[in-house]
């Protein structure tokens, strides 16, 4: 019976999604549907579901045991177990429309954001969101570190006259506005001198609070597996190692940076400007460094920092307060709490 009802759930999952697509996308969800059929089928389940299905979305009535009552956020209408539905959905969403089309449909309203640094494969996502129509609906998300190249914040300008749907919200270091009053605090130097710390205080927590306040179901990225070092294993969906109750989405993760960057020539995509000049991968200005063009993509990045591949947003081995500034930030951080410290 169990089985029954989390296949019942994944077919009207399906069926809900597909309502809502054209003809050519409702026959790629026709096939995951099938192959769910044949799962079933194999398994001698018969399936009978109730269901309460409109075009263009529904309330879903698939079962009254508590247990498949207990739903993720995510998945209003069924409880399938969010490591099923995440196997599932990456062995049968792979295409850039399916993908993101599936996370706006299935996310509750205002629960999906896209978290971007404005990089290529970021800008490839933001011009397809635009396309299908979603962009306004999905808040866009971005960390200014205070440290990024005056080319990059020039470029983020552009990027909001050029999708004027999109909805940015940008979060910054707590209490923290400008460059010159974070010198002033933690000196120049911190990003060498403590690296975990800096990333802690200028992205890690920056990030957290973009999650306390939105509270998103999950969240898009643009990594991608060709990146290579922690990202060479990376799937399109994932449970976010920080909280098992958000998904993670990285609709280009089996994308090549080659790709990325016939899709931005091709649709005329507008792209930061140091990319023309051998920057592969851009992040704040002292890490960051042009390479040869035949380097991997990311080898320009954290110079200086022996071994380091991730800032910390993504890595497992997550940057915590040192001992050495924890007494002095637990004295502040009440303090910093002020509207300047997020800017929409």
């Amino acid at each position: 019976e169990r089985m029954s009802r989390r296949f019942g759930c994944h077919v009207l999952s399906l069926l809900l999604f597909s309502a809502g697509l054209s003809t050519e996308r409702s026959a790629t969800v026709t096939k995951m549907v099938a192959a769910e059929t044949d799962i079933h089928r194999s398994a001698h389940v018969q399936v009978q579901v109730v269901s309460n299905l409109t075009h263009g979305g529904g309330v879903l009535d698939v079962s009254q045991d508590d247990d498949f009552n207990k739903t993720h956020p995510i998945f209003e209408d069924c409880s399938v177990p969010l490591t099923e539905m995440v196997d599932h959905l990456n062995s049968h969403l792979t295409d850039l429309d399916d993908i993101l089309l599936w996370a706006h449909k299935r996310c509750p309203e205002g629960k999906l954001i896209q978290v971007t640094s404005f990089g290529a494969s970021g800008m490839v996502i933001l011009h397809k969101m635009s396309q299908l129509g979603i962009l306004g609906a999905i808040p866009t998300v971005s960390l200014d570190t205070l440290h990024l190249f005056p080319e990059t914040y020039d470029f983020i300008d552009r990027v909001q006259s050029h999708f004027d749907d999109m909805c940015l919200r940008k979060f910054r270091p707590l209490g923290f506005d400008h460059k010159s009053a974070f010198v002033a605090e933690h000196g120049t130097d911190l990003w060498r001198s403590d690296p975990h710390e800096y990333d802690r205080i200028v992205k890690v927590e920056p990030m957290l609070r973009a999650f306390e306040e939105l509270r998103p179901s999950a969240w898009i990225t643009g990594r991608r597996s060709s990146q290579g070092s922690e990202r060479t294993d990376l799937n399109v969906f994932e449970i976010d190692h920080d909280d098992p109750t958000r998904v993670k989405i990285n609709p280009l993760a089996h994308w090549t940076y080659d790709q990325v960057w016939e899709y931005i020539k091709k649709n005329d995509i507008p792209y930061n400007p140091l990319h023309d000049r051998g920057y592969k991968s851009i992040g704040d200005v002292q890490t960051t460094r042009p390479v040869a063009r035949d380097a991997d993509e990311r080898s320009g990045r954290f110079l200086g920092l022996e071994g380091k591949t991730e800032c910390g947003l993504h890595s497992r081995n997550r940057p915590k307060r040192t001992k050495s500034s924890s007494k002095k930030q637990d004295a502040t951080d009440a303090s910093r709490l002020s509207p300047q410290t997020v800017v929409s």
